[in-house]
Formats: C-alpha cells, sequence, structure tokens
C-alpha cells in the first residue's frame, strides 16, 4: 500500500481490479473471484446500483441491460478481513478486564444497574443443597434497591424481634391471663370464691374487642344435696370485661373456675 513510510501496517484492506471492452449487448463478465456484497461496477466510468447487476456467485458478475459495444466495464472487489484483537460480531473469546468506563451495560434490553461490589456478591454460585446453615453463613437481600449480604445470626435476630412483639401471641399466664391467637380469637381464663346463694361479679384480665362468645366453668368445694347445686351464669351480666356468677349452693362457699372466649 501506498502512502506509509515505515512498515506497512498489517493485517491490509485488499481489492482487485478487473476491466473489460464489452462487445454488443454482453452482460455476464468473469472476474478473478469476489465477495458477494464487496463488489463496485462501473459502466464507463459510471458508478452503477446494485439495482443495475447481479453478483451472487463469488466469479460472474452479470448487467441488468446489455452492454454497447466498446462500453468499458470496470469491476473493483474488496477484500475482508479482520483486525488484530478486534472482537468478532458473534462467537469469539474474551480474555482480561472489559471496562465499561460510561454508559450502560445492555443485556438483551434490559441496562445492568448492579455495582460492580454487588455482582461479586453472587459469585460463589447459585446451587442449592441440603449443607446445614449456620450462623455465620450469608444471605442476599434488597436493602430497598440495594444488593446486600446478610449474615444468618442477623436474620435471626429480626426475626426473633418480630415474633416476640407478635400480637398473636400469649400475654399472660398469670392464675387470671389469656392468650391472643392468630386471627384476633382471645381465651381468657381465671379463678375466683364465691359463698353459698350469692352473686359474684369477676373482672377479665384484658377487654374483648368486640364480644366474649363462650364462657364454660368449674366449681371446687362441697355442694348442698338439694335444689340446684352448681355454678351458673346470672342473667344478662357477661359483657366484653367481666362476668357475673352465682352460685347456687345453700351454704357451702365454692372456687369457681372459668375460661371465657371472645374477640
Amino acid at each position: 500500500m501506498a502512502g506509509y513510510i515505515g512498515s506497512v501496517p498489517t493485517p491490509q484492506a485488499t481489492q482487485s481490479r478487473d476491466v473489460y471492452t464489452a462487445t454488443s449487448n454482453q452482460t455476464t463478465f468473469t472476474t478473478q473471484g469476489y465477495t458477494p456484497n464487496f463488489v463496485s461496477v462501473y459502466l464507463n466510468g459510471v458508478h452503477l446500483a446494485r439495482a443495475d447487476f447481479t453478483a451472487t456467485n463469488g466469479s460472474d458478475v452479470v448487467l441488468a441491460s446489455g452492454a454497447t459495444a466498446d462500453d468499458v466495464v470496470e469491476i473493483v472487489s474488496f477484500g475482508t478481513f479482520q483486525s488484530a484483537d478486534a472482537l468478532p460480531l458473534t462467537g469469539g473469546t474474551l480474555t482480561g478486564d472489559l471496562i465499561v468506563p460510561d454508559g450502560d451495560l445492555i443485556l438483551g434490553s434490559t441496562a445492568v444497574t448492579a455495582t460492580a461490589a454487588e455482582i461479586n456478591l453472587i459469585d460463589g454460585g447459585t446451587a442449592r443443597g441440603t449443607t446445614a446453615v449456620a450462623d455465620g453463613d450469608g444471605f442476599l437481600t434488597n436493602d430497598g434497591g440495594t444488593m446486600r449480604m446478610t449474615k444468618v445470626d442477623t436474620l435471626a435476630t429480626y426475626i426473633e424481634t418480630k415474633i416476640s412483639s407478635n400480637p398473636y401471641t400469649a400475654q399472660s399466664t398469670a392464675a387470671t391471663g389469656y392468650i391472643t391467637l392468630v386471627g384476633g380469637l382471645i381465651i381468657q381464663w381465671g379463678s375466683f370464691t364465691a359463698s353459698g346463694r350469692s352473686d359474684v361479679t369477676t373482672n377479665f384480665a384484658i377487654t374483648f374487642p368486640n364480644a366474649c362468645r363462650s364462657v364454660a366453668m368449674s366449681q371446687t368445694g362441697d355442694q348442698d344435696s338439694g335444689g340446684t347445686n352448681g355454678p351458673y351464669l346470672a342473667r344478662k351480666t357477661v359483657s366484653t370485661t367481666q362476668l357475673q356468677v352465682r352460685n347456687s349452693a345453700f351454704s357451702h362457699t365454692m372456687t369457681i373456675n372459668y375460661i371465657a372466649i371472645g374477640h
């Protein structure tokens, strides 16, 4: 290649040139060979458009219209090459570092917005197995849009805190106590003493937010032999905060135990 001082750079782009003097109505011109789509054709110095010739078989160039006798047909074919260290459009292997100083790395139609530090968090692989989890093991968590590595014992502490503050757990195991179940169902219990032939009002450990739906009772102590001997609920005295019980025994004091269910 002319125009260089010193060593000619390699690889070089090459071209071959065939010049013909056409016969009357000649259409086909056989060349030294070419790569399809890398051919230029000139007729009397005028560059022909792609629609004016066909060059597909790597050898022949066929004009769409026959040339006139003594027309000059010039066919220029260009050689292809690959620049050293260039990555092809398909395939190829990249070694060393890939540095993207500005802009986004697009995979498909999605821009990769993760930082290098975030991507490095997952370089341990994604395979799952049955290996026991230890306190010091790490796992990925999305912290408000930022990927972070967190230890298992940190997660355990967080879950324990949430469970301990859960309103659906036992709040009191005292003699007069209660437990709130998932969904808001509340069970309360307690005991009190009632003398014979008396009404006794007792308060629940907490107020039922909506209603007390059922009360079951049992008693301990002597009973008289006659009449209705045992505790029963006095009429219209169950509320969200208390219940009233009558000891129907004639003269004996009883300890009355109850379980109340509500929500």
